[in-house]
């Protein structure tokens, strides 16, 4: 990971994922963060042993020191490094608060197909009636 703060694994074909990952990319010091689309066909992670597949199930960030995180606690590690985020993810960032937010991603999970179809078909629907 060289020397980056960060390891960002997201999905590259979900309009979701795409649009969330640009929304961070803008607030986060480029330096400090490595992005990886797990749909870039050089795609390939044999440090934690952890197929594409497993990575694009859940949202999943690794620290410079090898770290793995998923899901809630990902999203608590990369929202430590974005300023207008720091003092939310440091909040949020105790056992008990990352259960629950864990669980309300896993909540998110459960919905998040439906929500990708409305926005792929909102991406194609020249007419914008979707707005």
């Amino acid at each position: 990971m060289s020397d980056k703060v960060l390891t960002v694994f997201y999905d590259g074909n979900c309009p979701l994922c795409r649009a969330e990952i640009n929304h961070y990319r803008k607030r986060v010091n480029v330096a400090n963060v490595k992005w990886v689309n797990l749909d870039d066909p050089e795609f390939s992670f044999p440090e934690h042993n952890l197929s594409r597949n497993i990575l694009k199930n859940r949202f999943h960030v690794m620290t410079k020191e090898k770290k793995m995180y998923s899901g809630g606690p990902a999203f608590v590690q990369l929202w430590l490094i974005i300023p207008e985020y720091r003092r939310l993810a440091k909040f949020l960032n105790r056992p008990a608060f990352l259960f629950v937010l864990d669980k309300v991603y896993d909540g998110f999970l459960f919905v998040r197909p439906i929500i990708q179809k409305i926005a792929s078909i909102c991406l194609r629907d020249k007419n914008n009636q979707c707005s």
